[in-house]
């Protein structure tokens, strides 16, 4: 079981994690971006991380048609 620590840490890593996505593809979901580039979002696949706070499940989201590869970073 998760605790407040706990969700609060899968909410920030969650949020870093799209933040990078929307950056990869230039855009938030839904929205066309400014610039042209290729790529859309497909779904997510769940992973789990393990932190001080405990085991972490995380939803990565899955972008098909982008040039490069997407993984999210390590802070």
């Amino acid at each position: 079981m998760v605790g407040f620590v706990g969700r609060l840490a899968r909410y920030m890593l969650q949020l870093a994690i799209e933040a990078e996505a929307t950056t990869l593809l230039g855009r938030d979901h839904y929205r066309p971006g400014e610039q042209q580039r290729i790529g859309w979002r497909n779904g997510s696949e769940s992973t789990q991380v393990q932190s001080e706070a405990g085991v972490l499940e995380l939803a990565v989201p899955q972008l098909r048609g982008t040039e490069e590869a997407f993984g999210p970073t390590a802070p």
